[in-house]
Formats: C-alpha cells, structure tokens, sequence
C-alpha cells in the first residue's frame, strides 16, 4: 500500500474541508519526505503494510519510526514555524499514527507521550467593535461596489446572527427558515440553528432576489446565498479581505477579520442586559467558559465592581454630592 493510498484513507475518514485535507497531506508528505532524507533513501516507496519497513532498490531497509525520529522532525520544524502550527502538527502525527495503530500497521501509538507546546492566550479584549463602528462598516459596505446587498448581509450577518464565517460562507437558499426566523448552519461544531434578526429577514430576502448573485451562481450545482463575483461561493480568505476594504473605508481597524463581529455581538447582547447563560444559548457554545472568553474581561468587571462598592468611593460620592448639592 502506498503513502498515498494510506493518506486517503485517514483523510477520508473524517469530514474534512478540502483546504484541511490539503493542509493535512502536505504536512504528512513533508514528514515522510524528512524521513526519507534523514535516512539517506531517495525515491523509496513506502510499505505501510509494516511501516518501518521500506522498499530501496529492490532491497529492504528498516526505518525508525519511533518517538526518538518524531522528536528529531519536530526538532527540525520548530524554528520555522510557529507554535500553534509546531502543535497542529505534533496532532496531525499523534492522530495519523493512531489510525495506523487502528489499522494495525503499528503496535503503538510512538507519539502518544510527545508534549504540546504551551501557546500563550492572546489578549482579545481588543478584538471587537463599538455599536457605533459596526454601523459604519455596514454603511461602507452598502457603498462599496455594485455587489451592496451582498456586501451588506455579509457585515449584518457577522455582526447580529451569531454565525460563524465557516457556516455563513456555506448557507444555500434551502437553509433558509424565513417564516421561522431562522437558518440551518453547518461548520467547524457540526449542525447548528441560527436566529435571524428582522433585518437580517430583509437583507437576505433581497440578496436571494439579486440578479448580480443569480448571475453568479448560474454555473453552480448549488443556490449559495453568498457569492464570488468570479462565480460560484464566497471563500473565508475572501470574505476577510472584503472585510478589511470595508474597514478602510469606514475608518476602522484594518486589523479586523470575521471573527471581531462575533466577538462585537456578544458583547452588544451583554451591554444590552442578556445575561451569560442566555448569550451562550444563542451561541449555541457547548461550555459556558466560551462565552465568557468573548466578553470582555470578567476580571475587570469584578475589579470596577469592587472599586465602585468600596466604603471609601461611597464616603468619597457622598462628599462630592454635599459639596457641590448634588441629589
């Protein structure tokens, strides 16, 4: 069996997008290749029939495909890369050898015990947008091309239905529930439900009408909301793009990507008064610790409601209003 043939079979197990598939196959093809190349075997054709043994001009070589040559990869990758991909990919061998465990290829899983890298937490109490910024994007993005009911539903959709890019970018035209209010999504969490605001309501009963997206699509096995003005669906790394011109031109931060909306609209629900567990109910998040990650630091929250209930800012307010007759 080829590495090829083996490939398939583990990416074809689970539903991966094409962009993960390929991702995944060239870091699996880099890791064989530094095998090959480490062990002075060029041109080798690989017998996952037993995995350490590999096929060298008619003769058969051994192979150490253990956790000292994982170690040695890794070691080999590490400069280069940084640590959430050094770990992605530390993951993608852990999972590739336990399918070869599963397979009975392998007696056992040899990165098993390797450890992650410890990444640290990016500080995202900065990753959002105000009521009054996320207004003027959506009005940038009305303005920004012949594509506007496009462009509009896209900014709306981010910032007050709680979808994700991924879901979005792949709703069609049978996902909608316009008479229930809501959409059928799926992504990254699998099969999730999203509630459609009012004027979401609107904006994508005009996109669905639109002749420039009917145009689009007219090749297209399938009625996606979102398009590509080359035809067929919009793509995440387009989508961002968009995004970043809409930003320009409404003089926002050019740093900002499809996951600031989600953010921002979670924190407009909490300014709003919806509490925690009604948040992570329109989310949809499984683990409420999610939900609390997009808001904004509940540490500083305990902090600024301690300093407000101190004896001495409520001696201090109580001066101040004698002072000057405040009631």
């Amino acid at each position: 069996m080829s590495h090829k043939e083996i490939f398939d079979q583990f990416l074809n197990k689970q539903s991966f997008s094409k962009d993960t598939i390929k991702t995944k196959r060239n870091r699996l093809i880099k890791f064989i290749n530094y095998l090959e190349i480490t062990e002075e075997l060029q041109d080798t054709g690989w017998n996952f029939n037993k995995v350490k043994k590999i096929v060298f001009k008619n003769k058969i070589l051994y192979s150490p495909l253990d956790e000292t040559i994982i170690c040695n990869y890794l070691s080999h990758i590490n400069p280069t890369v940084t640590p959430r991909v050094y770990n992605d990919t530390l993951g993608l061998i852990k999972e590739f050898c336990g399918f070869l465990v599963d397979k009975k290829i392998l007696n056992y899983n040899p990165a098993k015990k390797l450890e992650y890298k410890k990444v640290p937490k990016k500080n995202m109490d900065s990753y959002r947008l105000n009521l009054a910024e996320i207004n003027a994007l959506l009005s940038a993005a009305a303005k920004y091309n012949e594509h506007k009911n496009r462009n509009f539903s896209l900014v709306l959709a981010l910032a007050a239905s709680s979808t994700r890019i991924g879901e979005l970018l792949s709703i069609t035209e049978e996902d909608l529930r316009l008479s229930n209010q809501l959409v059928n999504c799926n992504g990254k969490s699998g099969h999730r439900i999203r509630l459609l605001v009012p004027s979401l309501l609107i904006s994508y009963s005009n996109l669905i009408n639109d002749p420039l997206r009917i145009k689009a699509l007219k090749n297209c096995d399938k009625n996606y909301l979102f398009y590509s003005e080359n035809g067929g669906p919009l793509n995440t790394k387009k989508a961002n793009k968009l995004l970043k011109q809409f930003a320009e031109k409404a003089g926002v931060s050019t740093d900002i990507s499809t996951y600031w909306l989600r953010r921002s609209f979670a924190t407009l629900l909490e300014n709003c008064d919806f509490n925690i567990p009604e948040i992570q109910g329109i989310f949809r998040h499984d683990d409420i610790d999610t939900t609390v990650n997009y808001l904004i630091s509940k540490k500083e929250k305990n902090i600024r409601h301690m300093v407000n209930q101190s004896p001495i800012t409520i001696s201090l307010t109580q001066l101040i209003r004698s002072k000057f007759n405040l009631t």
